[in-house]
C-alpha cells in the first residue's frame, strides 16, 4: 500500500491491486505529483508514455533537480525511445511493456500517457483490459497510479462511467508557481469513498507540499450584512505587465503591490476583503490560467474583491473572454484602453459586488472551455454532422456560433470560391454544396462575422460573392444543417483542403502549441519503452 502524507486520511491509501486515475492539463504538471509521491513513497517505478528530453524539458527548471533526483531514486524509470521508432499511441499495448519491464513487486506504479490514449477506446474492451491491469497489480502486490495529461474534456465521462473498474478518478488543475486545485471525483478507500470534493495543494518548498480542503467565503453566495467599504477597499494588486512603460518613471505608485508576474502575484498576495486585483493578458494561451487564478480568488474571497484582466496585446478571442467572465472576472479591458482610462475603470469599480454565479467547480468551467480538433473542409453531410455538435455545445456554455451561407457572382463557381479560402481558426469548418460556399465560425458573435470573413479570404469579400446568409437561431441552423446533410459534392474531404491551401500545421494548435498548453508541447507518439536513467 502506498502512503501519500499531503492527502487527507480518507485520500492517503492507494490499495494494492487498485487502478487510480489523475488527469492534469499539461505534461509538466506529472512532476509535480511525482515528487510528492516521491517523499511518501519508498518504491516508485515510472513509465511514461514520452522520450525522457521532452518530459524534462517540459518540467519548469525550478522543479527540475527533485524530479531528476526522484528518478534517480526510483526502483526504475522508463520512457518512450527517441530513435524513431514506428509504434502506435495505444493503451493496448502498454501492458505488454510494463510486464517486460519487471517492476518490483509492492510497488507504486505510476503510468504517465497522453489522454489521446484513451480516444479511440470502446467501453467494454478497455472494462477488460482495466482486468488484466488489476491482475497485474494483484500478482506483483503494486497500486497503479496513471498520470494523464492533456485535454481530458472527452475522456472523463468515460471513466467515470468506469467506477467499478477503477478506485480512483481525480483532476489537478494549475492555480500558479507553486498552487494546484484538485478535483475528486471519487476515491475508494478500505472504509468509504470519498466523491465531489475539492482540495487546494500548496508547495511549500521543493520537496514539501500541503493540502487542504477548499474553503468557500460566505460572501460568495450571500452578499447581506457586508461592507463594501473594507479596509482594503483602496488597495491595488498588480502584475507588472499590466501596468504601462511610460508609467514605470513615475514617481506616484498609487499601487500596494507590483508583482513581476501573474503566477508571482497569486503567491504573493495576501488574505483580502475587497480589494482590487490586475492581471495581464499578453498572449491567448495565459487565458487557461488567468481563468483558474480568477476562479479561486473568487472562490476564497467573495463578490466584494475586484479582479481585473487587462489585455496589454491584442490577443483574447471571444471564447476567452467568455471563460474569464464565468471565472469570476469583474471587468477585461481591451489592449487599447490606454492608462489614464483604464485607472479610471478601477475607481469606478469600487464599492461594486460581483452579481454572477459561478461554475460549482473549477474542472467543469474548464471543461466549456474545450477547444475543438476540427477545422477545414468537410464533405456536407460530415460538415453537418461536426456542425450540429459545436451548436450543441455552444448553447450548452451559452457562447455564439454562427453558420453563413455564401452565394458566388454568377461568373465565378463556389470552387474558384474555395481556393481563395484560408481556414485559420481551430473549429472553423467549411463545406460547397448547391454552388454555395457554407461556413461555420466556431465561437463567434454575428457582430464579428465580417471581421471573421475577412481573415478568410485572400480577396474582398464583396468580390467574390453576390450574396451572403447568416444562421444564428436554432431552428434556422437545424434547418440549414438538414438541407445541406443532403447537398452533394464533387470534392472529398482530401481534395477540398488541398484546394484551398488549408495548412495542416493549424490543425495541431489544441495541444502542440504554446497557444493552448502551458508547456508548449506535444506528447511523443508511442514508441518502444526502453529503461533510462536520469
Amino acid at each position: 500500500m502506498a502512503e501519500l502524507n499531503s492527502l487527507p486520511l480518507s485520500l492517503r491509501a492507494l490499495h494494492t491491486g487498485e487502478l487510480y486515475f489523475c488527469f492534469t492539463p499539461a505534461l509538466a504538471d506529472t512532476a509535480t505529483a511525482l515528487v510528492d509521491l516521491d517523499q511518501s513513497c519508498q518504491h516508485i517505478a515510472v513509465v511514461a508514455q514520452v522520450n525522457q528530453a521532452t518530459y524534462l524539458d517540459s518540467v519548469p527548471h525550478g522543479l527540475r533537480p527533485a524530479l531528476t533526483e526522484m528518478l534517480a531514486r526510483a526502483s526504475s524509470s522508463w520512457f518512450a525511445r527517441s530513435d524513431g521508432s514506428d509504434r502506435s499511441n495505444s493503451f493496448f499495448q502498454l501492458l505488454g511493456d510494463v510486464r517486460r519491464a519487471r517492476v518490483d513487486k509492492k510497488s507504486l506504479l505510476v503510468i504517465i500517457v497522453e489522454e489521446t490514449t484513451f480516444r479511440a477506446c470502446k467501453e467494454e474492451k478497455l472494462r477488460q483490459e482495466f482486468a488484466r491491469w488489476q491482475t497485474l497489480a494483484s500478482e506483483r502486490s503494486l497500486s497503479v497510479l496513471f498520470l494523464v495529461a492533456g485535454e481530458y474534456a472527452s475522456v472523463k465521462p468515460l471513466l467515470m462511467r468506469m467506477n467499478t473498474s477503477i478506485a480512483g478518478l481525480a483532476s489537478l488543475q494549475t492555480l500558479g508557481t507553486a498552487c494546484w486545485n484538485l478535483q475528486v471525483y471519487f476515491w475508494h478507500s478500505q472504509s468509504d469513498v470519498l466523491a465531489d470534493t475539492v482540495y487546494e495543494l500548496t508547495q511549500h518548498s521543493t520537496t514539501r507540499f500541503e493540502l487542504s480542503e477548499q474553503i468557500i467565503s460566505a460572501s460568495t453566495s450571500d452578499s447581506s450584512g457586508r461592507d463594501p467599504e473594507s479596509a482594503d477597499h483602496d488597495d491595488i494588486y498588480i502584475a507588472a505587465e499590466a501596468i504601462d512603460q511610460e508609467f514605470d518613471e513615475a514617481d506616484d505608485q498609487p499601487f500596494t503591490l507590483i508583482a513581476n508576474t501573474n503566477q508571482e502575484l497569486m503567491h504573493e498576495l495576501p488574505a483580502i476583503e475587497s480589494a482590487t486585483v490586475v492581471f495581464a493578458c499578453t498572449a491567448a494561451y495565459q487565458a487557461r490560467d488567468l481563468a483558474s487564478f480568477c476562479y479561486t480568488l473568487r472562490r476564497k474571497y467573495g463578490r466584494s474583491i475586484k479582479l481585473i484582466v487587462r489585455e496589454t496585446a491584442r490577443c483574447l478571442r471571444y471564447t476567452d473572454e467568455q471563460l474569464l467572465l464565468k471565472a469570476g472576472a469583474s471587468l477585461i479591458l481591451p489592449h487599447s484602453v490606454d492608462y489614464a482610462s483604464f485607472m479610471s475603470f478601477v475607481e469606478a469599480l469600487h464599492g461594486q459586488w460581483f452579481g454572477r454565479a459561478l461554475p460549482p467547480n473549477l474542472d467543469g468551467l474548464m471543461e466549456s472551455w474545450t477547444i475543438s480538433s476540427l477545422s477545414g473542409f468537410f464533405e456536407p453531410d460530415e460538415f453537418a454532422s461536426h456542425a450540429r455538435h459545436i451548436f450543441t455545445v455552444s448553447r450548452q456554455h451559452k457562447t455564439d456560433s454562427t453558420l453563413v451561407a455564401l452565394t458566388p457572382y454568377a461568373n465565378v463557381s463556389a470552387k474558384d470560391c474555395l481556393s481563395l479560402c484560408r481556414i485559420r481558426r481551430e473549429g472553423d469548418l467549411v463545406t460547397l454544396g448547391d454552388d454555395r460556399l457554407f461556413i461555420l465560425f466556431r465561437a463567434c458573435r454575428p457582430t464579428d462575422v465580417n471581421v471573421a470573413l475577412k481573415k478568410c479570404f485572400v480577396l474582398p469579400v464583396n468580390d467574390i460573392f453576390d450574396s451572403r446568409q447568416l444562421f444564428t437561431a436554432p431552428s434556422m441552423v437545424d434547418d440549414a444543417l438538414s438541407k445541406i446533410s443532403h447537398m452533394s459534392c464533387a470534392l472529398d474531404r482530401e481534395s477540398g483542403n488541398v484546394l484551398m491551401q488549408h495548412e495542416q500545421g493549424q490543425k495541431g494548435i489544441n495541444s502542440a502549441s504554446p497557444a493552448y498548453r502551458e508547456d508548449g508541447l506535444k506528447l511523443a507518439v508511442r514508441q518502444n519503452l526502453t529503461l533510462a536513467r536520469p
